[in-house]
């Protein structure tokens, strides 16, 4: 009896202390062209302005619902390479891409000409601003006949920071580059080289940096290089999609769950091309809606079907819950993006040693058979092991206050004791959760 007790003990420390998230895997369905997205049309019973302003402007709408919360999105009937992201509806004072709160007024850009330009001249859509109660307060024509002074181009994405209106323009032709223009006053516009402010909940992103927890702009350093591209939103969540074709979705772009794409997605031919429908909730399950474009002999691209990829999303929701209280850490004047979050043990900070070391310029060495590392930074040298409190500093004996772990096959190991011992300081921000390591 005694030894069944010791292996049931043994094999609860050992799940304890080695923690492992489930990989996800996006199922794969290729299906018509004709064929629409599940999710149904929700009727809007309640009155609301922003619904209908953008309903008139823009019919090829409908609402979904993600986790209880409804959503306008629109329907990619041109299968344009650009598609306007969801609008949170149902609440004054929300945020979302193309509807965007600025403290003061609803600043909405107009959708409808997004993957389809007959004459940029005559139909560039007006930037249009409201106030809380749906009153039209002012209008910036860039149609060139309603305006001299107008642009003369689509707007595909607009943004608000700091008492500034910035706004996006579409590459239309040889004469008509994409730019980005912005204005304090909504009347005087003007070309900029800055990147517009992207909105997705209470996160705002321009170009590497973003704003998230209370910090103004601060810049990520990733622990994987890949290049993650803003692909579409679900809910308030952020959905990135990298170069190698896998997806991810985020609270806040700095920590993911990574959803990995079918290797039917994966094959590299140049004559195929994947863009966007829609992201959405039904039933049970996350659904990217792709059109997949095949492209023949410099033809005009042909949307041969529609590639649908489900998984699971009670899981994944039940993580990116987990995520919202992960802590950041800022080291350089940076926010470390690492692949797994930091976690919280008995008080302490417990992260990925190797990215950790490898920012602060250390050495490191692993011994896979005794599951020990050693750190060295200038003339420091720490050496410890896994689940294990002591440690060595320049070998010397001392003792941590929790011990590294293994999660998800990283070795986790306590922030400040190692910062502290590598000659930093470590200081805890709590409004922001966030440990800062100078």
């Amino acid at each position: 009896m005694k030894k069944i007790f010791s292996i049931i003990l043994i094999f609860v420390i050992i799940f304890l202390h080695i923690t492992v998230y489930a990989e996800y895997k996006l199922r794969y369905e290729e299906l018509p062209q004709t064929e629409s997205i599940l999710a149904p049309d929700i009727e809007m019973n309640e009155k609301n302005w922003i619904f209908s302003v953008i309903k008139e402007e823009e019919p090829f709408r409908r609402i979904i619902q993600v986790r209880d919360n409804k959503y306008i999105i629109s329907i990619n009937r041109y299968n344009a390479q650009s598609q306007p992201l969801p609008v949170k509806i149902g609440l004054n004072h929300e945020s979302s891409a193309d509807c965007i709160w600025t403290g003061e007024y609803y600043y909405l850009r107009g959708t409808y000409l997004d993957g389809y330009w007959p004459d940029a001249n005559q139909y560039a859509l007006p930037l249009t601003l409201y106030d809380e109660n749906g009153n039209k307060i002012k209008t910036y024509e860039l149609n060139k006949r309603a305006n001299k002074n107008g642009f003369g181009q689509h707007v595909i994405k607009i943004g608000y920071l700091n008492g500034i209106y910035y706004a996006l323009l579409r590459a239309e032709g040889q004469d008509r580059e994409e730019k980005v223009i912005k204005s304090i006053d909504f009347e005087n516009w003007e070309i900029t080289n800055e990147e517009v402010p992207q909105i997705v909940g209470n996160i705002m992103m321009k170009e590497n940096d973003i704003s998230a927890r209370g910090y103004d702009f601060i810049g990520i350093n990733y622990e994987e290089t890949k290049k993650y591209t803003l692909f579409y939103t679900l809910g308030d969540w952020i959905v990135d999609k990298d170069e190698e074709g896998d997806f991810y979705i985020s609270n806040d772009n700095i920590y993911f769950v990574k959803l990995n794409s079918p290797k039917e997605l994966k094959q590299s031919d140049e004559q195929i091309d994947y863009v966007v429908n829609c992201v959405y909730e039904y039933n049970d399950n996350i659904i990217i809606d792709l059109f997949k474009k095949t492209y023949d002999n410099g033809a005009p691209a042909q949307t041969t079907s529609i590639i649908r990829l489900t998984v699971q999303k009670d899981e994944i929701y039940d993580r990116l819950d987990e995520m919202k209280n992960s802590p950041y850490v800022v080291l350089n004047n940076k926010i470390l993006g690492f692949d797994v979050p930091p976690i919280i043990e008995d008080g302490s900070t417990l992260v990925p040693m190797r990215f950790l070391f490898e920012q602060m310029g250390a050495d490191v060495e692993w011994d896979g058979k005794t599951k020990t590392a050693t750190a060295t930074l200038g003339d420091k040298e720490i050496t410890f092991s896994i689940d294990n409190v002591n440690a060595r500093i320049n070998n010397k004996p001392a003792k941590m206050d929790v011990p590294a772990r293994l999660v998800n096959g990283k070795t986790m190991v306590p922030l400040r004791f190692l910062s502290e011992n590598m000659g930093y300081d470590v200081d805890w921000d709590a409004d922001s959760r966030t440990a800062i390591v100078r």
